[in-house]
């Protein structure tokens, strides 16, 4: 992830009084009836991470700036589509100048939000117009490259 700090599995599966339990619940999970674990949905991981980058300053401590950091990850890993929601976070997060990231984290998170604007590009280059007086088609979206005419 784009944190370096890992907790040892021994830290992570010991609890009160030296019982070893089950790996603790990550950001992203929840536990089920059944005591399954299942993945919090896409927009509910969007809104928590958009509020965070809204919510961080400056002057805020490092281990603010590390759970927004850690927000951002489960942004870029752990959520699928959502690319226009997710580049709209990262560009916020990136561009605000209020969170301190270091060099190569901030390029780790430009080139993945430079990923997920493509997917966007991709999403918005759905169906194809025709002009009806010379009959060329082109594709609707970012681009509007000329299609062979029929």
């Amino acid at each position: 992830g784009l944190l370096q700090e890992k907790i040892s599995f021994q830290q992570s599966h010991q609890g009160v009084k030296g019982k070893v339990h089950r790996t603790p619940l990550q950001s992203w999970q929840y536990v089920t009836e059944g005591n399954a674990r299942g993945t919090r949905p896409a927009g509910e991981l969007l809104a928590d991470a958009e509020r965070c980058v809204q919510a961080i300053r400056t002057s805020d401590p490092a281990c603010i700036h590390k759970l927004v950091l850690e927000r951002l990850d489960i942004v870029i890993r752990h959520v699928s589509g959502c690319y226009n929601r997710r580049v709209q976070i990262l560009t916020e997060a990136l561009f605000a100048g209020k969170l301190r990231l270091e060099n190569d984290v901030r390029k780790q998170l430009e080139r993945r939000m430079l990923d997920f604007m493509e997917h966007v590009k991709k999403e918005r280059a759905f169906g194809h117009y025709e002009c009806p007086c010379c009959k060329s088609r082109w594709g609707s979206g970012f681009t509007y490259q000329e299609m062979g005419q029929e």
